[in-house]
């Protein structure tokens, strides 16, 4: 429902220094969409970097899902960029894979799962909801999911502000124990279940 301006998105890649070159595609997986951005630059850049570059100027919902590193740009016979070419995006595997280390964790694992179309085993406790293809609308399904499965009441921005499992298992413990009046987290992750 929201309008995106890949030009706008590109022209504001255009002013990170380590930068080359950008463009912007809308790509389809499993009938949802998702923004990647290609890039050139003489080296990988930290998708971190680039992500914290474009939330301080552009709204979440325009921020790109994926970042693919080019050598160059492919181009057809008359310069015009071939999007053809552009490779599909990867999830890659990280080495510092970090499992649920309770049940409320290990229950966000699941809901991740499910809304986005990963196994459970790829999904490290501690990576960002968005790097692993989230967007707002699947926030959103992700607010309505666990406020059915631990009974509270969350907002789109607590997902914003907590795009891990690590930190929204944390919030969520929190809520909980503000609700039943627990003041050690040890206990609350018993209570939840």
């Amino acid at each position: 429902g929201f309008r995106i301006e890949l030009g706008e998105i590109e022209n504001q890649l255009r002013g990170f220094t380590d930068l080359d070159e950008a463009i912007l595609t809308v790509n389809e997986k499993e009938g949802d969409q998702y923004l990647v951005c290609y890039y050139t630059a003489s080296e990988e850049l930290d998708t971190k970097d680039l992500k914290g570059y474009l939330s301080d100027k552009l709204p979440d919902y325009m921020i790109p899902n994926y970042y693919v590193h080019l050598s160059t740009i492919p181009c057809n016979s008359s310069g015009k960029i071939d999007k053809k070419k552009l490779p599909q995006p990867e999830i890659k595997e990280e080495s510092a894979y970090v499992a649920p280390s309770n049940e409320v964790e290990y229950k966000l694992t699941k809901i991740w799962s499910k809304i986005l179309a990963l196994n459970e085993e790829f999904i490290s406790v501690d990576k960002s909801f968005f790097e692993l293809g989230g967007h707002s609308l699947k926030a959103i399904a992700l607010v309505n999911k666990i406020a059915k499965e631990f009974e509270i009441e969350i907002t789109l921005r607590e997902i914003f502000d907590n795009p891990n499992i690590m930190n929204l298992s944390d919030y969520i413990i929190t809520v909980k124990q503000i609700e039943i009046g627990i003041e050690k987290k040890e206990n609350i992750v018993e209570l939840t279940i």
